[in-house]
């Protein structure tokens, strides 16, 4: 999978170095971290991968999505009949597990909320004395593929339509950016740049 930077303001396109992201990418503020099947990728921006390390899941599982909240990385575990909301340090150790719904993720953490999709809604999860969800956005449709946030905006990749959505924490649509002609895959968010699969 390609990986492509786009301009928030302008929907400019630059080329980056391929993440290896198939079911979550995350940006720490200084690398990109990629997860691939359950293996964790660090890489560079521009120079690459620098290391990796496998998860393990306790329920026999596949993680898919990726956040991170500062401290840790948060990812969804799911066997296909059970499903955790799990936390894990740079090393891979799951310190905090939640239950969540089966058949979720990607994910994206902001102002102490974990933002989930759920085929096609984004469901928030606050995370004070367990994990509780209320409806966060509807697209209308399947496709959501990605999303991240920088800090006030949540930003939803949706194929279907090969547009990310800029949504408010209210849940409406602020403004959308269509970049190219490529469908849109996950999606990260690196300070001025949204960094997409493709």
């Amino acid at each position: 999978m390609a990986t492509t930077l786009v301009d928030v303001d302008t929907g400019n396109e630059q080329t980056a170095t391929d993440m290896q992201a198939k079911e979550g990418l995350v940006f720490d503020g200084k690398h990109a971290w990629a997860l691939n099947a359950n293996e964790i990728i660090q890489n560079d921006v521009i120079n690459g991968e620098i290391r990796r390390f496998t998860l393990t899941s306790p329920i026999g599982g596949n993680f898919k999505g990726l956040a991170f909240d500062g401290r840790r990385f948060w990812s969804i575990d799911d066997n296909g009949v059970t499903a955790n909301l799990v936390a894990f340090d740079i090393s891979g150790n799951i310190v905090k597990s939640d239950k969540a719904p089966v058949g979720v993720g990607p994910i994206t953490f902001m102002n102490n909320r974990l933002y989930v999709v759920e085929d096609q809604f984004v469901g928030q999860y606050t995370l004070a004395g367990g994990a509780v969800r209320s409806k966060f956005w509807d697209s209308g449709s399947t496709g959501i593929d990605g999303i991240t946030n920088d800090g006030k905006y949540v930003y939803v990749s949706h194929t279907s339509d090969r547009t990310i959505y800029k949504i408010t924490t209210s849940g409406s649509i602020e403004s959308r950016i269509v970049p190219g002609t490529s469908p849109v895959g996950d999606v990260t968010f690196t300070g001025r740049h949204l960094m997409v699969t493709v």
